[in-house]
């Protein structure tokens, strides 16, 4: 069930908006709350799956703009979409991107099935939110039922020291058990998937996938693929490892697809996509319009210097995402096979597939 708080002072408006969601929107319950100081409270002690925020408790006082308050609750305490529906231009928050879909702003009009029609349109979202919230709590849960046992068992390293190992080790597992959820699930990732982004903290990653600043987001050879091991890249007392970071440039698609030899035939790609790299090429998809399908090129290596990547002056490169594990050591092997590989020289190998031929023959049973 969808379950949506409405915060409304005036009755008529909350109980319109209440009628038209709930007969948008198959198997889903509004509840109208009038009052913003209770809607705060009501949101630290139930669950919702998105609010309906008008901004002022009756006229338009700047001092009245009680929404905020509710819209600080949630931002601290929750994460669900929000709709203003009110009479005038969004004043919630300033500073939050306005593209950014977890707030949404209708204006206020005659008819109200424009908010009904957009909760319909996110609803299966709002299904999904349900099924990670169910799935993170259960998982966290599982975690500290089959660990606790063993870990009071060093009740004893915990008080000499170590006050974060039990944390440390939840944590683990309960990334680990994620990660065997997602492999498990019935349907297949999406090649962008891959891709963690925004990347999740200011520690560098291998894999790291950077876009010199101010570049063309749409222009592949704007990208670069980190290659430096992630554990050089550790800040650690105000520095790391490393001065110079290894990447690799990137560029078109095209010299990935050409390396495959599989011509005009696209269909043929499907074996080569899942293999490290292709003479050379890794092959990158695209990520909704923030990333461009493109390919890593191996051998069209360069060092950046470390202070040449961040977000601010002088940094001339910023990251644009990191890349999950499992893909993230694909990277790696990827690279190794073509820098860490012997030089073979040129053999006849015609005649030593003739040799294995006859072999073959010589083993097969007489009639």
């Amino acid at each position: 069930m969808v379950r949506v708080l409405i915060v409304e002072d005036e009755e008529g408006v909350a109980t319109t908006l209440k009628d038209t969601i709930e007969a948008a929107v198959r198997d889903s319950e509004c509840i109208v709350q009038p009052s913003f100081e209770n809607a705060s409270m009501m949101l630290r002690n139930e669950v919702f799956d998105a609010v309906v925020l008008d901004q002022f408790e009756g006229e338009k006082i700047e001092p009245n703009n009680k929404a905020r308050q509710v819209w600080r609750t949630i931002w601290d305490i929750q994460f669900m979409p929000v709709v203003v529906y009110s009479a005038v231009e969004l004043e919630l928050d300033q500073s939050f991107p306005k593209d950014h879909p977890v707030l949404t702003y209708i204006a206020k009009g005659p008819e109200h099935d424009a908010v009904a029609k957009h909760i319909a349109l996110i609803a299966p979202y709002l299904l999904q939110l349900q099924m990670v919230r169910d799935e993170v709590r259960q998982v966290v849960k599982a975690a500290l039922v089959d660990v606790t046992p063993h870990i009071s068992k060093s009740a004893q390293e915990i008080s000499d020291g170590k006050p974060d190992q039990l944390a440390r080790i939840v944590r683990r597992r309960i990334a680990a058990r994620m990660d065997l959820n997602t492999v498990l699930t019935d349907s297949k990732p999406a090649p962008w998937e891959q891709y963690i982004v925004p990347p999740l903290d200011d520690q560098w990653l291998m894999g790291d996938i950077l876009r010199t600043a101010g570049g063309n987001a749409e222009d592949p050879t704007s990208y670069r693929v980190v290659l430096t091991p992630s554990c050089d890249l550790v800040q650690r007392n105000g520095g790391r490892k490393v001065t110079h970071v290894l990447v690799c440039k990137c560029g078109d698609i095209g010299p990935y697809v050409k390396a495959t030899n599989v011509g005009k035939d696209l269909a043929r790609l499907t074996r080569s996509l899942t293999e490290p790299q292709v003479g050379g090429y890794i092959p990158l998809p695209g990520y909704h319009g923030l990333i461009p399908p493109m390919s890593a090129r191996l051998r069209d290596l360069e060092l950046i210097a470390v202070d040449e990547i961040g977000d601010g002056d002088p940094a001339k490169f910023v990251r644009a995402a990191s890349v999950d594990s499992p893909f993230r050591e694909q990277i790696a092997w990827a690279f190794v096979q073509i820098a860490g590989r012997p030089a073979v020289p040129e053999r006849d190998l015609e005649g030593w597939i003739e040799e294995i031929k006859a072999r073959v023959a010589e083993a097969k049973p007489k009639p």
